[in-house]
């Protein structure tokens, strides 16, 4: 039986047609596995929003420099009228500021350097969208779950979150732990961003506490993530005996649910693309770092996970109730 093809509708936003040009005509050129793409372009953001309210979007791809808007003010703009929608910024004047905020404000899937690689841009759209039907699926289910009342999946119900700093400098992870762990005027910004995450202000946003681990050691790191369900990570990404990227994947692979953010003192591009497109990190800072920033980004990032770990654990509760009643 031949594969089924997926259709998929695409908006493509550069402020130079050349570029879109060479977009559509890489995107609708063999080899593109069984996704066939419906493809829209636009050189104007502005046009592109409008277009947005009428016309349901399952990618978007903008390019970072544009007159009048920018493509991270764009993506912002976008996302409120489609916040399902995957994002993917490509630039070919990529500094780190741009990349930083692609992360922490925008949460682009990647973000891609002009020029590109066909098979990594294929790859990436590909991978995103992959992603994309993923979340939407869980949540389908976790919706139907709760319609046919089924009993709630186990989840930590507990008012902590277990917190893995890793980096190899002792005093970096004794600053961390002291700012995560102190009691700050934060209760009113995390129950805000529990109610924008859930729709509904639970007792326990408000009283949320971090319990942070450190290790100077990744793989004492990756020992502990063996017995210790962590709900963050922090790494590194610069240390001796694996870099931060590395440990990510690793980490990764052990605690596929906990949320990964990256820091360093030694940022540049390629750092920042990498904890992007290969360790897929919820956000990047730098060192030295805010601590607003820093507790609103661990914040955020344990709010996120805890809804997916949810919406995937009620996802298998329904399929099981389905096949208990074929």
């Amino acid at each position: 039986m031949e594969p089924l093809v997926k259709n998929y509708r695409l908006l493509l936003v550069d402020d130079e047609q050349n570029v879109l040009n060479a977009l559509r005509r890489e995107l609708t050129t063999p080899p593109l596995g069984h996704n066939h793409y419906e493809i829209e372009t636009f050189t104007s953001p502005a046009e592109a929003l409008e277009r947005a309210k009428t016309q349901a979007f399952d990618l978007v791809v903008a390019d970072y420099l544009m007159p009048g808007m920018d493509g991270l003010t764009f993506l912002k703009a976008f996302a409120q009228l489609q916040p399902d929608a995957a994002r993917i910024v490509i630039s070919g004047h990529a500094d780190n500021q741009p990349i930083h905020d692609a992360i922490n404000d925008s949460h682009v899937y990647r973000f891609i350097t002009k020029p590109w690689h066909d098979y990594y841009l294929k790859g990436s759209i590909s991978q995103a969208l992959a992603w994309r039907e993923h979340v939407l699926e869980n949540r389908r289910l976790a919706d139907e779950a709760r319609r046919l009342q089924l009993p709630q999946p186990s989840m930590d119900k507990d008012e902590f979150s277990p917190i893995l700093v890793v980096d190899d400098d002792e005093a970096v992870n004794n600053a961390l732990h002291r700012e995560l762990s102190q009691h700050t005027d934060f209760d009113d910004i995390i129950d805000a961003m529990h109610f924008e995450k859930t729709g509904t202000a639970g007792s326990a946003a408000l009283h949320h506490k971090f319990i942070v681990y450190t290790f100077t050691s990744p793989h004492k790191a990756l020992q502990a993530a063996r017995e210790i369900p962590f709900h963050c990570v922090i790494a590194d990404y610069r240390m001796p005996e694996m870099e931060g990227i590395e440990f990510l994947q690793e980490l990764e692979a052990i605690q596929p649910d906990c949320a990964r953010i990256m820091m360093s003192g030694y940022t540049d591009l390629d750092i920042m693309l990498g904890a992007i497109n290969d360790a897929h990190v919820f956000s990047f800072f730098n060192k030295p770092w805010n601590e607003f920033e820093l507790k609103s980004s661990v914040t955020q990032a344990v709010i996120q996970r805890r809804v997916l770990l949810e919406n995937r654990l009620l996802a298998a509760a329904i399929k099981q109730h389905h096949q208990g009643g074929a």
